[in-house]
């Protein structure tokens, strides 16, 4: 394990929560669209997720938007209050949209190797 470590294999480790236990059970993904794409509003967007713990993942994409987040909180209300808190005060956001799943098929942290 600590030669693993050494390589850059293992990045670390964690504990993995039930999020119903600790009354997270609403997740929602949400696609930004950003106003323009230069590298200044790009930034700013990422470092303002960094700093949002609702956001589980944010992914900077290729394609129809410029964001993909993962989004965990308490329920639909608490969601409300991040977009309204959190996401719509940040500067270069043209739009939001909101994915609710219905149902977790598959999560996995496991890496196919």
């Amino acid at each position: 394990m600590h030669l693993l470590e050494e390589q850059g294999v293992i990045d670390g480790y964690v504990a993995l929560l039930n999020p119903a236990a600790v009354d997270l059970r609403f997740t929602a993904f949400v696609r930004i669209t950003l106003e323009r794409q230069d590298k200044a509003t790009v930034e700013h967007f990422a470092k303002e997720m960094e700093k949002a713990p609702e956001v589980l993942e944010c992914h900077l994409m290729a394609g129809s938007y410029d964001y993909l987040l993962r989004v965990t909180v308490r329920d639909l209300d608490d969601y409300q209050r991040f977009q309204m808190e959190t996401l719509t005060k940040i500067k270069g956001i043209r739009n939001v949209e909101t994915e609710i799943p219905l149902k977790r098929i598959k999560q996995t942290t496991r890496l196919p190797i």
